[in-house]
């Protein structure tokens, strides 16, 4: 015991006397981070851009010059916009309606919907695209539904493997990237101004073009741009549903590098598609400010009054009921019946030309190989292992940019925030150029993986704990300063125990987006190891659904089970750090008394 506490009176005079130094403390309290995220964000960004410019200032002229005239490239940039266009704009439509139901309307059940919504986020978005085979193929469900209801066979419905296929997997995947922000600017909105204009004789239309719009509108618009930039990324969607006939620029990029095994055409067409998808960021940044601010010159109340259009409205009653009727039948379309699919798919003996499946077996499952099995095992280390690196690197960027609330702070942010911004396939393809030779050779290793992972999962550990902290009141580290704590004590026994919450969620939200990460994985895994996610989509392009549904089943139970394993040890080690904070507290009175 007494060598624990000069241990930790070592490190509080340590961490102390290193915050005070004038010039070369400051220094490296300024350079160490910036190395850190140098190592993992600019140097593979760095050799991407290296190999792209390779050769003589005229060579690489003359190289953009004519990849950006390129008809493949011209038509795989604007299909990737169309693509997301059109996405995004179905996306906050039908999100932001969903949103307003959910928000106004109090009914049985909805905390747990909301929680489901927001776990679809958590889920491999191949994994949706995969589903939607069973439901809208040319033998899916809802065709033989619609073939069935006006009598008659081969419609010729078969839209999934192209243009609408994708859009529709994208539209239900990053549909709760929409209602989430939209819930949060209406929950800070001033409900006062609408139950004046209510009251007033204004229609609920008229109460939400003019009120309720114009002030969630800057969030609503920061979601929808973020939603754009993730769907004009995505690569999992593409690669099941449209890797035969759509080709965007992720696609072209995976392609160049994986058939035409050109790593400098990849790493130009890479960069194109990163300074576009800055150009977006930036505005996303913009606009997410403008929110912030607006939300700030507004709100009010939280919930204390909220408007309840049923009752209100002269028409609630009329409106109001069929409205909420056809919102749950739109989210168990959405959201449950895929998950619905890919269970019935893995027990199923033969489901072709039918409904549903003509019996059911677990023969999928028993018939899971060694290989697979293998394949599950390490998808959850290597889940395990970038969850833990992701948690504790984005508990440390937070506190330190809490810290250093400045001009450089505001870099940092930046530059750790930048791999939500590029495709996962560049992040992978800018990690297996940078660390695939010399001291750094990690290309025949599965750290590779590990690393391209945690780079991409880095950001959103870092947002999630951000906002834990700064919910923090700073009141309580000065109260531990000013009772003698050092700098390490009171961050060991008062600002992490605080946080705890927000470090669970970003270890259950790191491991979840692992375990079920394809576009990097695919681009740097090497010879020998394979994840559950590439084993998946190995099974669906030769064709063996059920072996694929069976495989993806047992990934998303382990994924559920180790949320709820997660979830469960956040809560006992929270519970057990606040009692030893009582017991604590107590002691020190009780001393204080005696004393006394």
């Amino acid at each position: 015991m007494k060598s624990t506490l000069k241990i930790r009176n070592l490190l509080d005079i340590g961490v102390t006397n290193f915050l005070q130094l004038n010039i070369g403390g400051k220094l490296l309290f300024y350079l160490i981070p910036l190395f850190i995220l140098s190592m993992l964000i600019i140097y593979p960004a760095v050799s991407l851009i290296k190999l792209s410019f390779a050769g003589s200032l005229a060579s690489v002229v003359s190289s953009y010059t004519k990849l950006l005239s390129e008809h493949f490239f011209i038509h795989a940039l604007l299909t990737s916009l169309k693509l997301s266009l059109i996405s995004t704009l179905l996306t906050t439509i039908l999100g932001v309606c969903i949103a307003m139901v959910m928000h106004y309307t109090d009914f049985i059940g909805k905390s747990f919907l909301l929680r489901g919504i927001e776990l679809m986020v958590a889920f491999p978005s191949f994994v949706i695209a995969f589903s939607l085979i069973f439901l809208y193929g040319s033998e899916g469900l809802f065709t033989l539904l619609v073939e069935g209801l006006f009598h008659a066979k081969h419609l010729g419905i078969n839209f999934i493997y192209g243009e609408g296929g994708i859009i529709l997997a994208e539209v239900i995947y990053y549909m709760p990237f929409i209602i989430r922000p939209t819930l949060d600017v209406l929950e800070f909105t001033d409900s006062a101004l609408e139950e004046a204009a209510l009251s007033l004789g204004a229609t609920t239309l008229t109460v939400f073009r003019k009120i309720i719009l114009p002030l969630s509108f800057p969030g609503i618009a920061a979601g929808a741009i973020l939603c754009f930039l993730f769907i004009q990324n995505e690569f999992g969607i593409l690669l099941v549903l449209g890797s035969l006939g759509v080709q965007t620029l992720p696609m072209l990029i995976y392609n160049s590098v994986t058939v035409n095994l050109d790593l400098k055409s990849a790493a130009m067409e890479a960069v194109s598609m990163s300074a576009l998808s800055l150009i977006v960021y930036s505005l996303y940044r913009v606009l997410l400010s403008k929110a912030k601010l607006s939300l700030k010159s507004h709100v009010i109340t939280m919930r204390s009054k909220r408007v309840n259009f049923k009752v209100i409205t002269e028409y609630g009653r009329r409106v109001w009921y069929p409205t909420i009727f056809v919102f749950l039948i739109v989210v168990t379309v959405i959201f449950v019946m895929p998950l619905v699919v890919i269970l019935l798919s893995a027990i199923a003996k033969t489901w072709s030309g039918s409904i549903f499946p003509t019996g059911y077996t677990l023969k999928w499952l028993a018939n899971i190989g060694s290989s697979d099995l293998t394949a599950l095992g390490n998808s959850l280390l290597v889940a395990l292992s970038v969850a833990t690196l992701s948690t504790v690197t984005g508990t440390a960027a937070a506190l330190y940019i809490q810290k250093c609330n400045n001009f450089f702070g505001t870099i940092i942010d930046y530059l750790v925030m930048l791999p939500i911004v590029v495709p996962s396939v560049v992040i992978g393809l800018g990690v297996l150029v940078a660390f695939h030779s010399g001291l750094l050779n990690l290309s025949g290793s599965p750290s590779i993986v590990v690393l391209a992972q945690f780079i991409l999962t880095l950001p959103f550990s870092y947002r999630i704990i951000s906002a834990a902290v700064s919910k923090v009141p700073k009141i309580y580290d000065e109260a531990a300063s000013g009772l003698g704590s050092g700098h390490w004590r009171s961050l060991c026994s008062v600002t992490i125990p605080l946080l705890s919450s927000g470090i669970k969620t970003s270890f259950a939200l790191s491991f979840a987006f692992s375990i079920g990460e394809l576009g990097a994985t695919i681009m740097v895994y090497p010879p020998g190891f394979i994840t559950a996610p590439i084993d998946i989509i190995q099974y669906i392009a030769r064709g063996f659904y059920y072996q694929g549904s069976a495989l993806t089943l047992m990934m998303l139970v382990i994924t559920f089970c180790c949320l709820l394993i997660i979830g469960f040890a956040g809560k006992t080690i929270g519970a057990f750090i606040l009692r030893k904070q009582k017991a604590k507290v107590k002691n020190i009175v009780l001393s204080n008394v005696r004393y006394s």
